[in-house]
């Protein structure tokens, strides 16, 4: 029971960190595309897009 408890301990340290980490991530990425050019914001956004499948949950919206 001690391992586990150490485990799931770890684990929700480990899962904060992370969270941490995807959370100044994103800061960094906005901050420097807050400094870019229209053309390169596209370009970085389609990147993205594309790398992470992305396109087919994009809404349309008319």
């Amino acid at each position: 029971r001690g391992i586990q408890h150490r485990y799931a301990e770890a684990l929700a340290k480990y899962n904060e960190q992370l969270s941490i980490l995807a959370s100044e991530k994103r800061k960094a990425l906005n901050d420097e595309l807050l400094q870019e050019t229209l053309e390169v914001k596209c370009a970085c956004m389609m990147n993205l897009i594309r790398q992470y499948r992305l396109l087919k949950r994009l809404r349309t919206y008319y």
